[in-house]
Parts: structure tokens; sequence; C-alpha cells
């Protein structure tokens, strides 16, 4: 299904006895909505979320994952039509919300901690100031744009496969914990601060300069020889 709209919000994808699978596609195209919000508050959804800025008037666009579990089970695509006029935000809006894979983006998105708001500007501004956690769980997917630019966002890389992250992650300053396949930072020449990383089963991939301030490593979930 394919959904285009100014301030649309989406209560529940599903109700509690059910679940939808598939690929949905939000998005805004009218001409007379420069700002638009989306909220995904609850539901169970297994496929692909795509989320697509291409309204040639729409300049501010914010993605709000509002529930835990909702996309859990879903590939998260963030695309710009034109990425030099358009900016995306995508907000945790819960205290912990896990994705399956994130993909798509640019130099004008971004992942935010909390909710995001339109306040008397078009300037994005977080409903609750508080650190928030995204779980990754996936196999073989990119996600080109920055992380953890308002406030403190913390990483989790869980299941198998490989995440990279390939945009400017300068901005991130969270904790980071890999229990399963791997995590890249890939941005080459690309610099990045880790408050506090801890390998409990996975691995890291870095390109370019990672500072660290506290590393844990749980040496019994590895094998003798194993690279992390």
């Amino acid at each position: 299904d394919t959904y285009y709209q100014g301030c649309l919000n989406i209560a529940n994808l599903v109700n509690a006895e059910g679940s939808t699978s598939g690929e949905l596609t939000l998005g805004s195209n009218y001409r007379n909505s420069p700002r638009n919000i989306i909220n995904l508050d609850g539901g169970d959804f297994t496929g692909k979320i795509n989320y697509i800025a291409d309204s040639s008037e729409s300049r501010k666009h914010g993605f709000n994952i509002n529930h835990e579990t909702v996309a859990a089970n879903a590939e998260i695509n963030i695309s710009n039509a034109d990425s030099t006029t358009h900016s995306i935000a995508l907000g945790i809006g819960d205290e912990k919300v896990k994705v399956k894979a994130l993909t798509g983006g640019s130099d004008t998105t971004a992942i935010y901690s909390g909710k995001q708001a339109f306040g008397n500007s078009d300037a994005f501004a977080a409903i609750d100031n508080t650190t928030r956690t995204l779980e990754i769980a996936t196999d073989g997917k990119d996600y080109n744009a920055n992380i953890g630019v308002k406030n403190n966002i913390n990483l989790v890389k869980s299941g198998t496969g490989t995440q990279n992250l390939s945009g400017d992650m300068s901005t991130f300053n969270g904790t980071v914990e890999v229990s399963g396949g791997t995590l890249g930072f890939t941005k080459s020449g690309g610099s990045v601060t880790v408050s506090s990383l801890t390998l409990d089963g996975g691995a890291l991939d870095v390109s370019g300069t990672l500072t660290l301030s506290n590393v844990t490593v749980d040496l019994s979930k590895y094998t003798a020889g194993t690279n992390i």
C-alpha cells in the first residue's frame, strides 16, 4: 500500500489480534504542505516500510516510530527524491525501538531521540528530551545518514548479518552494544565517538577514526582466533 498525505497520523497498523505484512510506502506530495509528520504508534508490521519525501513543496518530513516492536520485523527505508531541499527526521519515540534493518538516507536525513514535532519554525524539536535506544537486527543493509544529532541515541546490533552506517556519525556520542552479527561505521575518513562499547557476541567494523571511553568484551561469547 502507498499513502501520501500531509500531517497524516497512523495510530495502529493492525489490531491486537492480527499482523500486517508486505511493503508500505509513506510520504507527502501535497504542494501546500511544507511540513509533514507521520506517527507509527502501534501494531505489528513485517516487511518493508518506505518513507519517501518527493513533494516539490514539502521541505520538512518527520517519521516517528513510537512503539518498541511495531517495526521489529520491518526494514526501514528512508529516501529523498531531492536531498538538497528536503530533510527527514526519523524519531525514536519509545524508550527502545527495534527495527530489522535501516536503508537509504542522505546528507539531509537524520535519526533523532524522541518524537519529532515542529515549533514556530521549520526546525525539528523533540517532544521529550531523553536518551533512547535503537536496536537493529539485520542482514546486509546500509544506511547513509546521521544518527543522534539532537539527543543521545544508544545503538544495539543484534541478530545476524551486517548493518553498515556509512553516513556522517560525527555527532553521535551514545553507547554501542554488538551482541550479534556486525555493526559497521563505514564512512571513509569519518569519525565516531562512542561513550561505551560492549562486544558480547558480535563484531565491529570501522573505517576512519573511532574514539572510545570504555570497552567491555565478553570473551565467553567468542572462540579463539575470532576477529572482533
